[in-house]
């Protein structure tokens, strides 16, 4: 019901809780950076492409699980300058932070966090994925690499934060490792086919549908859920398009961190009505996710 001042006060059948989910690509990786002179060096895009001397240079120089490049290093401080703050005053507590297990993703949002558990004293949840892994595995020339296991994972996300009250803001678990003392890849064969690609998405997508219903059922706060059907006292004075400002209520919010292709995967799924869910081999596909750098 409307109060003398125009605004509604929340009762509990009016509460109607949400979820902000922002899907993050990690930033350059020393193989964005291989890529990249492979094209410069052999002409890519050009009638003059030498394609077997792109194929040795990229199978020479690409690693299985690459760090950041210098460049993605830079654009994971810039995205923790933006992202930081924007989290600290407008997202409830804990952030949820689901990741790829792959060393890229985990160095793209480590930043991140710092500055949530450091600057803000905000905790931190990250679940690591092993579901979330780029398309086609952890390879390299397609003999499988296991990757990182718990340990090692641990260990980069909490290697800068100093004191024991801060390791422990980082709260960090697993979901989809099969061993826990061995690398999340540990069971692979071979680089990953497109067919296994794309049942690893199904199954992904069905696991984060059931972790956010989970999450919405859990709605006894009415002081950290945003809704935009009903307004309380002071939200009126707020800009909406202000990342930035403090506000009243803080919205849940969920980071996933992954890769282009991948999340491409994912989103034919959550928007399989405008297009086809499934890749066919000879068959084009409309949808596809676009990223800009």
């Amino acid at each position: 019901m409307p109060n003398k001042e125009g605004s509604t006060t929340v009762s509990e059948k009016d509460v109607r809780p949400s979820v902000c989910l922002r899907m993050i690509r990690h930033a350059e990786s020393r193989n964005n950076q291989v890529y990249r002179n492979a094209r410069y060096i052999y002409r890519g895009g050009t009638p003059d492409f030498d394609e077997d001397g792109w194929w040795r240079y990229v199978e020479g120089h690409r690693s299985a699980d690459p760090t950041l490049s210098d460049a993605g290093n830079e654009q994971a401080s810039c995205l923790a300058r933006y992202l930081g703050p924007h989290l600290q005053h407008q997202a409830s507590r804990p952030v949820h932070v689901i990741v790829s297990p792959m060393r890229r993703t985990l160095e793209t949002i480590r930043p991140t966090v710092e500055f949530l558990i450091q600057h803000a004293h905000h905790p931190v949840r990250v679940t690591v994925n092993a579901f979330y892994y780029e398309s086609d595995g952890c390879h390299t020339q397609d003999q499988p690499e296991e990757g990182m296991n718990q340990r090692e994972i641990t260990e980069l996300l909490r290697e800068r934060l100093r004191t024991d009250d801060e390791r422990k803001r980082c709260h960090i678990e697993f979901v989809g490792f099969p061993d826990p003392q061995r690398g999340w890849y540990c069971r692979a064969d071979g680089a990953e086919t497109r067919q296994l690609a794309e049942r690893r998405a199904a199954k992904f997508y069905l696991w984060l549908c059931h972790t956010l219903d989970d999450e919405l059922s859990h709605h006894e706060r009415t002081d950290d859920i945003f809704d935009a059907g009903v307004q309380i006292d002071g939200e009126e004075r707020e800009v909406e398009f202000d990342y930035f400002e403090p506000r009243l209520r803080r919205r849940r919010t969920y980071l996933l961190v992954g890769h282009c292709d991948f999340m491409s995967l994912v989103l034919k799924r959550v928007m399989a009505g405008y297009g086809y869910a499934m890749e066919y081999e000879g068959a084009p596909h409309r949808s596809a996710m676009v990223h800009f750098k």
